[in-house]
């Protein structure tokens, strides 16, 4: 059983969808840290963003964790992930909790974990689909069986 969620974990990091999602997440990223600069206090709709990256966040790297177990650790990318993951969600219940006068000095470095989160991300998709791209590549050599009688 545990070797056939690993073999689904590395079949889904593999993916096209995963890139995407990786992706998509990126994006969400972004937007959120457009809200972060334009805002005082964060509104529900940063909050809800925030909320929706951390929980992919999360999910994308427990994948990893199943896939790779573990050669998980081994990379130092993926602690830094880790990491990452665990302030983030440290800083949405932070910013989730309210928001005075005082707690907008605690707002710029919630903007600057936002922007070195999504500098490692971007970093990352870049890797990824290299990476990606050079296994589709791999894979999809195609024998050809018409010649054979």
């Amino acid at each position: 059983k545990a070797e056939m969620i690993q073999g689904m974990a590395n079949r889904f990091m593999y993916s096209q969808f995963y890139i995407v999602l990786y992706l998509a997440l990126a994006i969400l990223s972004l937007i959120s840290i457009m809200l972060s600069l334009n805002e005082t206090c964060p509104s529900l709709l940063f909050i809800i963003f925030e909320s929706i990256i951390n929980f992919a966040m999360i999910i994308e790297v427990g994948i990893r964790l199943l896939a790779l177990r573990r050669a998980y650790w081994r990379s130092v990318w993926n602690i830094i992930d880790t990491v990452l993951v665990a302030l983030c969600a440290i800083t949405l219940i932070v910013i989730a909790s309210g928001c005075s006068a005082s707690e907008r000095n605690e707002a710029i470095f919630d903007t600057i974990l936002l922007v070195i989160r999504n500098v490692i991300q971007f970093f990352r998709l870049f890797m990824m689909v290299r990476k990606n791209k050079h296994s589709m590549n791999t894979r999809s050599a195609r024998v050809d069986f018409d010649d054979i009688s």
